[in-house]
């Protein structure tokens, strides 16, 4: 399963992507700006997506397919 933020957290440690394109979160530590969460920027949107509940969604996708 691709992850999002563990890609990020892996190939991106200090955040330097996000900081580009995602100035509102610039000023973040490099440890919680890859997943924000309840810090996050008055003004910044909320998670769409559920990464656990996507994740298991998938899985007995996959599995449904066999």
């Amino acid at each position: 399963m691709f992850n999002p933020v563990t890609q990020s957290q892996r190939f991106d440690p200090d955040g330097t992507f996000i900081r580009y394109w995602v100035p509102e979160l610039r000023d973040m530590d490099s440890k919680r700006i890859h997943q924000p969460g309840d810090g996050r920027p008055v003004r910044y949107p909320a998670p769409v997506v559920d990464l656990k509940t996507s994740r298991k969604a998938a899985i007995e996708a996959f599995q449904a397919l066999k």
